[in-house]
This record gives C-alpha cells, structure tokens and sequence, in this order.
C-alpha cells in the first residue's frame, strides 16, 4: 500500500485512540510511531512528511509492523521512530523516578544493533535531513552486502560439505578395496 502524507488531524485521532496516559506516543494511520508533544506534533509533522517524499524519491518504501515504523532500503528493513527528548523534572526518590517532561527537541531514532539518534543540538533536525538519508542508505547497503556475503558463505559450506561427503566416501572404497583383496591375499 503507498504511503501518504500525515496530517495533524489524522495524529489527533490516533492520540484519542492511544491507551497511553500521557497520550505522548502514538501510531498514526498504523504507519508512522511519532513520540512526541502537541507542541511540537506540527514540526514532526512537516518533517516526517518530508521524510515520506524523500523516500518514495529515491524508490524506498515505509512499512509498519505490530505498531513499529520501518523503511526498507535496498531490501533491508530498519526501524524508526520520531520522539521528543525529555528531561526529569524534580528530584529522583529511591523507589520512583521524576517524571519527565518534554524538552522541545526532535529526535530521530533508527533501532537495531547498529541503532543511532540524530536529534536537534548545533544543528537542527532539518539541518542534518540529507546527512541522515545517506546515513540510512550506506547503512542498508552494508546490510545488503552482509547479508550476500552470508549467503555465500552458506552456499561455499555447502559444496565443503558435499566435498567432504564425496571424499569419506571414496575413502570408505577405497578402503573396502583394500580389505578384499587383503582376503584374496
């Protein structure tokens, strides 16, 4: 199914829908996991509809999965999510946490071994778009080539064993021949 751009509407509904309490994380439309606060839902929103475009650009695509988002680049799939940093606020007690509260800071988080954020600091989110794509696309491209290294790898353990196989067996032969002609001797 071909993915479309996300309004805020389309968030709100999803948030009312969302069991959370702080109703700060919802999947909107089953597609897009977005963490973030209503004061920031409209940047997040103008960013991942970016994202959207930039993917369907350059023939990726974007699938969802038990309330998870991923792109598929280069046939490998990654996990994402767009969040909101969060501070503690107040003091920590030694059975319960402070609670947190929204900084203002978009994240984008991308989940998995090789898990990295790139989040708003020197520069913001928008500012690092394009070194975050090429970053997702170097990243799924070595997956790829891992994964073809893998299966022929798989593929030269197979011909060893047979290799080995063939060999016992000529062995074990050469070895009956051996045998019967020791009895003729």
């Amino acid at each position: 199914a071909a993915i479309s751009y996300i309004t805020l509407s389309s968030i709100k509904k999803a948030r009312t829908n969302t069991p959370r309490q702080n109703k700060q994380q919802a999947t909107v439309n089953h597609v897009f996991d977005i963490r973030v606060s209503e004061a920031l839902m409209e940047r997040a929103v103008r960013w991942l509809n970016y994202f959207i475009e930039t993917v369907k650009t350059r023939n990726h695509s974007i699938t969802q999965n038990n309330g998870s988002t991923y792109i598929v680049i280069y046939g490998q799939t990654i996990k994402f999510y767009l969040r909101e940093l969060t501070r503690t606020s107040g003091p920590k007690s030694k059975w319960l946490n402070a609670p947190l509260v929204p900084t203002g800071l978009l994240a984008f988080k991308v989940d998995g071994y090789w898990g990295k954020e790139w989040r708003d600091g020197k520069a913001s989110l928008e500012e690092q778009f394009i070194s975050i794509i090429e970053e997702l696309e170097l990243k799924a491209r070595s997956l790829q080539e891992q994964s073809a290294d893998l299966e022929t790898g798989k593929i030269a353990a197979k011909e060893i064993a047979k290799n080995v196989r063939l060999k016992k067996m000529l062995v074990e032969k050469e070895l009956e021949a051996f045998k019967q002609l020791l009895q003729r001797a």
